[in-house]
């Protein structure tokens, strides 16, 4: 692969700029001739439309005029027939009539079958006329005979009131349409409800224009009309342009079609024709200028040619480039020149400084080795020393560790026997506290019993009371027996009251007993109160005790724990400037460490650069000064 040379650069650039510029002609030539194109294809379509159009219209008004000439005289009672045969005749009507407001038809040519019963006002072209003071013509339809025919109608008032109409073929119209001289299209016309009046192809006469293509519908033809820019569409898989103009006083449009490839063929050939010749063009431009480059760039070549036997002269800086120029080459001659110059006496320089390099390089060296020596004397005088302080760090910790444990030791105990001591205040407390509960609860069971023994005084009245109530029962039951029948009723009575008072007797015995019980589990309750009380005085007293011993344990572990701090503190200080001096051993240590690194490194650096310097002095001894 050639190297991408300034030549090729400045080639390829200026092919480039010219491919650009002839693109951007290219385009803006095809864009203006497209557009005056597209405008001369407009109007000539548009001209022709226009001129059909104007014959459309002056047909109809000559066919109007002639209907309408007669109008005042049949408006006022003429004669009717005759007048209506003579515009017949004159403008070649297929028929001409006149509907009154009656509901009767006149009609001139007698030979005409009309039928009977015939009413007019039912008739669109009656009432269309009828309701406009204008003359209307009404859709085209095919008559009998195949021809297409419109209705011409106008509504008169004078002495009668109605509508006069004449039918007319349009077939010169159809025919000035199919007629119409273009050189690679057609024309069609179709009417208000855009069905085709004049297509070429007869047999889709009356049909919708839809039936050529989809997109020409009503809509499509009012904007195309109303905008008079020519639209595309698609016929029989060609692109077709559509001219489209309304005709004056109808709702038909006329449309002009042009084949649209074959209408812009010249703007096909123009484009080929620029293309080619921008490809001429851009050709030459880049011969002419590849040939311009390299006669412009032969003195560059020159110098390049000079710089590599330069080059090649294996460190000869006693050469010089020989080229007598003028321009910006030469110039750059000159340059390299002085910088050779400058460069021989530099490389001369550098020959005598790289002898004195290596001098001075190895004299470091050996300065480097000997420190290296000394440092690593030194070194191991302080490992020694740094192991003795070492061991003496390590026994300052344990007896500090053991100090600390101690210490801490004691604090538990002493925090121990304080809790001790405050769970046995707690338990003389509540001790105190059941004791003085349960002396109230002997109080209150006392009460108990004492309420009992009343309780049991009321059952014994109540007794005695169900007692006397049994003995009335029986007297009363005995003095009834005595009655007879009279006193069957009461002796009743005294034997429920009977029953009731020995229910009431036995109850009270029941309840009796249980207080009985009662009073006996009320007495045992309290003599274990009593019970109780003596033993809970007695655990305060022991709790009492206690509590003075564990002050006396604590006071002595205080003591321990003070002597115990005293020991880890001063073992504390101990271990602390121990550190210090293992710290420093270890910095003098690994400051020693470095030095012997530094000196080291400065001895292979040395001997490196010595190395070096007898290495540059070779390479410099190349050149020749």
């Amino acid at each position: 692969m050639p190297k991408p040379t300034i030549k090729l650069k400045i080639i390829v650039a200026i092919a480039f700029i010219v491919a650009l510029v002839s693109a951007v002609l290219a385009s803006i030539s095809v864009r203006q001739l497209q557009h005056e194109t597209t405008t001369s294809i407009t109007k000539q379509m548009h001209d022709v439309g226009d001129a059909t159009t104007q014959f459309i219209d002056s047909w109809l008004n000559t066919r109007a005029d002639m209907l309408l000439a007669n109008e005042t005289l049949i408006a006022n009672n003429a004669n009717v027939d005759r007048e209506l045969l003579v515009t017949k005749r004159a403008g070649h009507f297929l028929s001409v009539y006149a509907g009154f407001s009656d509901g009767r038809i006149a009609y001139g040519d007698k030979s005409e079958d009309w039928p009977a019963d015939y009413d007019p006002r039912t008739r669109p072209w009656y009432k269309n006329a009828s309701g406009s003071n204008d003359l209307i013509i009404t859709e085209p339809y095919q008559d009998f005979d195949g021809s297409l025919v419109v209705s011409l109608a106008k509504g008169f008032n004078g002495q009668y009131q109605g509508v006069l109409a004449a039918d007319v073929t349009v077939t010169d119209i159809v025919e000035q349409v199919l007629n119409l001289k273009l050189s690679n299209g057609f024309a069609f016309l179709v009417d208000g409800e855009n069905r085709i009046v004049a297509y070429r192809d007869t047999d889709l006469s009356r049909q919708p224009l839809t039936e050529l293509d989809n997109e020409l519908t009503r809509n499509f033809m009012a904007n195309a009309s109303a905008q008079r820019q020519l639209t595309t569409f698609e016929l029989n898989g060609k692109d077709k342009l559509l001219a489209a103009i309304d005709v004056p006083n109808t709702d038909w449009t006329l449309g002009i079609v042009e084949d649209k490839a074959q209408a812009y063929a010249s703007v096909s050939e123009q484009i080929t024709f620029v293309v080619i010749a921008s490809v001429i063009l851009f050709i030459v431009i880049a011969f002419v200028a590849g040939a311009l480059i390299k006669q412009l760039l032969k003195p560059l070549g020159e110098l390049t040619g000079a710089v590599r036997t330069l080059s090649a002269g294996e460190g000869d800086l006693t050469q010089r480039i020989n080229i007598a120029r003028q321009d910006e080459i030469g110039e750059l001659a000159e340059y390299v020149n002085a910088f050779l110059a400058q460069l021989q006496q530099m490389v001369g320089k550098a020959v005598n400084q790289s002898m004195t390099l290596s001098q001075s390089a190895e004299e470091c060296r050996t300065h480097a080795l000997q420190s290296s020596q000394l440092v690593d004397k030194q070194q191991n005088d302080v490992d020694q020393i740094a192991t003795a302080i070492h061991e003496m760090s390590t026994t300052a910790n344990e007896v500090a560790s053991h100090a600390e444990d101690t210490a801490t030791s004691a604090q538990q105990a002493e925090q121990s026997c304080q809790e001790g001591l405050s769970v046995v205040s707690d338990n003389r407390n509540a001790i105190t506290q059941l004791a003085e509960q349960v002396e109230r609860a002997t109080n209150v069971i006392r009460e108990l019993d004492e309420n009992a023994q009343s309780i049991n005084q009321i059952i014994a009245t109540i007794q005695g009371v169900a007692e006397q109530t049994n003995l009335l029962a029986l007297n009363a039951a005995i003095e009834a027996a005595r009655a007879g029948d009279q006193g069957r009723g009461f002796a009743v009575v005294a034997d429920e009251v009977r029953v009731l008072s020995q229910r009431t007797h036995d109850s009270t015995e029941e309840i009796r007993n249980m207080i009985e019980t009662l009073q006996h589990t009320t007495q045992r309750a309290v003599d274990d109160m009593t019970q109780s009380n003596e033993m809970a005085t007695s655990s305060v007293d022991r709790a009492e005790a206690a509590s003075d011993r564990l002050n006396q344990i604590t006071t002595a572990i205080g003591t321990i724990s003070e002597m115990a701090i005293q020991i880890a503190s001063a073992a504390e200080e101990q271990r602390a400037v121990t550190d210090d001096i293992n710290r420093n051993t270890q910095a003098v240590k690994d400051l020693s460490y470095e030095i012997h690194q530094q000196a080291t490194a400065t001895g292979d650096q040395g001997e490196s650069m010595a190395q070096a310097a007898q290495d540059m002095h070779q390479d410099l001894s190349k050149f020749k000064v």
